[in-house]
């Protein structure tokens, strides 16, 4: 279906004469089944994502779903004209949209929604701060909204059934200076010690940079938990931010498989979806890592000093435990292994490196501690489903 007149290139489409598998290496059960049943295939159909906060883990799902589905996928991010008005969806068209919400799609909007998991954050994030019990608990959001109010609602009611009163911290703040302010009124006028969650990491980094304004000690004074695992907040902190993340890879990855099923012909007869939420992240902020200075050490060396030739032994070594006692609490802290956590943050470190620059795979390799050019474009595709040259070509590399 192409309304008169305009001229465009497809969003997506496939190429492969086989029908591919649909199991995911990296999320073998992550994303459901959907319930489908046959009926004709359309010639053309438009895909639009409509998105609340983007993050750059939503395009990593959608591409990864399409190479393995056998996909040729063309970005178009820069639009002449209103695409909303010339296009008229027909019976049997589907827009996907990708919410920000659980909850916050209706089935009058006649379409198919993956949400994220704000209000399963809001219980997580909950049981975690109970967990490290500070005398007072806060909900932090500086720009108050439906969608945050559900993260709210969630973490509130968590708190309740332990028993626990919550502190709202919220108002419409405006952008600069005048947000650092009423941030710093804020703390000022918080009880301490407090564990505050915060709707977003970018609200997290706020906090915690104002703490160390005003000598607020974080942890111990003021233990702050973010949401979504946004690298470049993370950056903006004073001290590592734990988080809780929100799975956008994953919603993406769903979302693909769901536009599979309808390029297929299949009629879908569910029209939400929300993903469940990845792992906590443990880091200084939450308050447990800093009482666990050898995990907090390990922690920062692989977010520093990734490039060096780290091993387990030797980390043990540095903070003066055993290797088992090391893994162990390693693993109980962050809920991964040392050795992932070391080859994903490499491998992050490639992929930049690989957009960002004309260096050769061998140098890279070498920057990153990877050692070799195989070496890293065996593992560099294992993780992202495609080789480090492929990834240089994408839209938008450099």
């Amino acid at each position: 279906m192409k309304p008169p007149g305009i001229q465009y290139q497809p969003v997506s489409g496939m190429v492969a004469t086989k029908r591919p598998s649909l199991k995911s290496r990296d999320f073998p059960a992550a994303a459901a089944e959907l319930p489908t049943r046959r009926i004709a295939a359309r010639s053309a159909i438009l895909v639009t994502l409509t998105m609340g906060d983007y993050d750059p883990r939503i395009h990593l799902g959608f591409i990864r779903a399409g190479r393995e589905l056998g996909w040729n996928i063309q970005e178009i991010r820069e639009f002449s004209q209103d695409f909303t008005t010339p296009w008229k969806l027909e019976a049997g068209d589907c827009s996907i949209r990708l919410f920000p919400a659980d909850g916050f799609f209706t089935k009058e909007s006649h379409g198919r929604a993956v949400s994220l998991p704000f209000a399963a954050a809001g219980a997580a994030a909950a049981k975690h701060l109970i967990a490290l019990n500070y005398p007072h608990l806060a909900f932090f959001y500086s720009h108050p909204d439906q969608i945050r109010g559900r993260m709210f609602e969630s973490f509130v009611r968590c708190c309740a059934e332990a028993g626990k009163e919550v502190i709202p911290l919220a108002g419409d703040l405006q952008s600069g200076l005048e947000a650092c302010h009423r941030t710093l009124e804020m703390l000022k006028s918080l009880p301490l010690p407090c564990a505050v969650f915060a709707a977003s990491d970018e609200d997290a980094a706020a906090l915690i940079n104002a703490a160390a304004t005003i000598g607020i000690s974080v942890p111990s004074q003021l233990a702050v938990l973010g949401c979504g695992d946004h690298e470049i907040a993370r950056a903006k902190c004073h001290t590592g931010l734990c988080s809780i993340d929100l799975n956008h890879e994953l919603a993406a990855y769903t979302t693909a498989k769901l536009f599979h099923h309808l390029l297929s012909g299949d009629a879908i007869a569910e029209t939400n979806w929300t993903v469940k939420p990845g792992k906590l992240i443990e880091r200084e902020s939450s308050g447990k890592n800093g009482s666990h200075p050898g995990v907090s050490h390990v922690l920062a060396r692989i977010e520093k000093d990734y490039s060096e030739p780290l091993a387990v032994p030797q980390l043990a070594r540095e903070v003066g435990m055993s290797v088992r006692t090391l893994q162990r609490m390693y693993g109980a802290m962050t809920g991964s292994v040392i050795g992932e956590d070391l080859l994903i943050r490499r491998l992050n470190a490639a992929s930049k490196l690989l957009k960002n620059s004309d260096l050769k795979l061998e140098a890279i390799a070498h920057m990153v501690g990877l050692g070799n050019a195989n070496r890293l474009c065996r593992l560099f595709r294992a993780r992202f489903g495609c080789t480090p040259n492929q990834c240089r070509m994408e839209p938008g590399a450099h």
